[in-house]
């Protein structure tokens, strides 16, 4: 199967009753049935030629999101393939380094740009988002487990913040440390 160009991330989601792969490529995402063999493509919007590609990807419901260092947080409907993303929250993603990845955690949805990680509302994706700051590093991986939020730095540290405590995260691990 041609999957695109530039593959650079995989994930396994729930959609439409069933597991699905979620390829990251260069130019967008790639929903792979693997019950049917079917794929279905969701690009990128057509404004620029990226060097790298699609590093984490998401699932909601019918929302398919997706995080690309150039084109920062995108969300497509998986009901309609073939449309290019929206692209959401420019104004914290435009003009950083890195925008990675992205994550859903019960209700709400995390990702990482630059060194910042940012929470939003599930429900309610036009809302200002939550800023977990205190990262000294790009961040480069995001997950959550029950009441805290772990973050991964390119420099080798993992974070812990209180979701209800977003400006004090702990560091957990630190390279080199015993």
């Amino acid at each position: 199967h041609d999957i695109g160009e530039g593959m650079r991330s995989v994930r396994v989601g729930p959609w439409g009753g069933r597991q699905v792969l979620l390829l990251g490529v260069k130019r967008g995402v790639v929903v792979y049935d693997l019950e049917n063999k079917q794929k279905r493509v969701y690009p990128l919007p057509d404004i620029k030629q990226p060097r790298g590609g699609v590093n984490s990807v998401a699932v909601h419901g019918n929302s398919l999101f997706a995080t690309h260092s150039e084109f920062g947080l995108a969300l497509w409907d998986l009901e309609h393939p073939g449309r290019p993303a929206e692209l959401l929250y420019d104004s914290i993603t435009a003009g950083q380094k890195t925008t990675r990845g992205v994550h859903v955690a019960s209700d709400r949805l995390l990702f990482a740009s630059g060194t910042h990680v940012y929470g939003i509302v599930l429900s309610d994706l036009s809302s200002a988002p939550v800023l977990y700051r205190g990262s000294h590093g790009l961040v480069s991986s995001v997950t959550c487990a029950g009441p805290a939020l772990y973050a991964s730095t390119e420099e080798g540290t993992i974070l812990q913040w209180d979701l209800k405590q977003p400006d004090y995260p702990s560091v957990l691990l630190k390279k080199n440390d015993p």
